[in-house]
């Protein structure tokens, strides 16, 4: 009976909403985002250490020419500075592990539904306590935000003044503020692959690099470049962050990732109804055979038909949408 509700719409309905779905696949992206904010954090502390190591050997001098009595207060600034970081680390931590959690309790349900071993109340019960830490993670990302917000803004502040920054030119120190939520984009990402302002028809899937690499086009980019000039400043930027996807996005949870692309693919390239998305995402979640990226890099559904029908047959050098090329790590 379960494997007829699930492809039933109004069971499907009472499931997750649309908004739910948006939430639960922007899941792995959320993730990178805040373990991105978190390697910016650990960095910039690494620094607030240096300065702090800094103060405390120029004050072991006891010079009798140097103001002692500033760099005391500037050390006690510095070291509440320090403790400000790790409150933001702690913080953003906590959020990825709730993240993590829901991550797991949804693939799990979907596995469950997949099996179809329990009974209809068994879903809803769980779908509404999931629903429940959605609501609960929305809660504490509002309040996370508002506390890493006040605590930037303290951070900002020190690493502007001008007595702060004489020391730190003073100690060849260089320390980036953390406005706009610790300056992810400014974090480099760094690929051997060229980019060139032309169509790429190759998909890259490296382990050696821990990477995917997605095929794009050009009026692709340029329409990210149209649509948001405040997040984008360059086709590079574009590629980076929209088309170049760390290998553990698609792989650290397989079952997920095919449903989320799958799901993607249909309503958001295809533009068709969520429901039809949605049976369309667990059509694709339990095909082993089908890595994730390559739902990735597909831009149509008959793409995608294209290339299962290929899988299928044993048959791949007949797949010409694209190039897919495997880069492993040696044994």
């Amino acid at each position: 009976m379960l494997k007829d509700l699930v492809t039933n719409t109004n069971y499907l309905n009472s499931l997750f909403t649309e908004k739910d779905f948006n939430f639960i696949n922007s899941f792995d992206n959320e993730i990178s985002e805040i373990n991105a904010k978190i390697s910016y954090q650990e960095a910039i502390r690494d620094k607030i250490v240096q300065f702090i190591s800094s103060l405390a050997e120029v004050l072991k001098l006891n010079d009798p020419e140097i103001d002692n009595y500033s760099l005391y207060k500037k050390s006690n600034e510095v070291t509440e500075i320090f403790e400000l970081i790790n409150n933001n680390i702690q913080l953003l931590s906590d959020l990825g592990n709730q993240l993590n959690s829901l991550d797991s309790e949804i693939v799990t349900l979907l596995l469950e539904v997949e099996k179809a071993n329990h009974t209809e109340d068994y879903y809803d019960a769980n779908v509404q306590r999931i629903k429940a830490k959605i609501d609960d993670y929305t809660f504490f990302l509002r309040e996370t935000n508002q506390k890493l917000s006040a605590n930037n803004i303290k951070i900002d502040n020190f690493l502007a003044d001008p007595d702060t920054q004489k020391y730190l030119e003073g100690f060849h120190i260089h320390i980036n503020n953390l406005s706009s939520n610790s300056k992810i984009d400014s974090i480099p990402r760094v690929t051997k692959y060229q980019v060139n302002e032309k169509d790429n028809n190759t998909l890259i899937i490296s382990e050696k690099d821990n990477k995917v690499f997605l095929p794009y086009r050009v009026e692709e980019v340029n329409a990210y470049l149209e649509q948001f000039p405040d997040q984008y400043s360059s086709f590079e930027s574009v590629i980076a962050k929209e088309f170049i996807l760390p290998l553990n996005y698609y792989m650290s949870h397989p079952v997920l990732s095919r449903f989320r692309e799958a799901y993607s693919l249909c309503r958001d390239r295809e533009a068709k109804p969520i429901f039809e998305s949605l049976k369309y995402g667990m059509d694709m979640m339990f095909n082993r055979r089908l890595n994730p990226a390559i739902i990735a890099a597909c831009k149509t559904q008959d793409q995608l038909s294209h290339y299962l029908n290929c899988l299928e047959k044993n048959d791949l050098k007949n797949f010409t949408d694209f190039e897919i090329k495997f880069e492993m790590n040696p044994f």
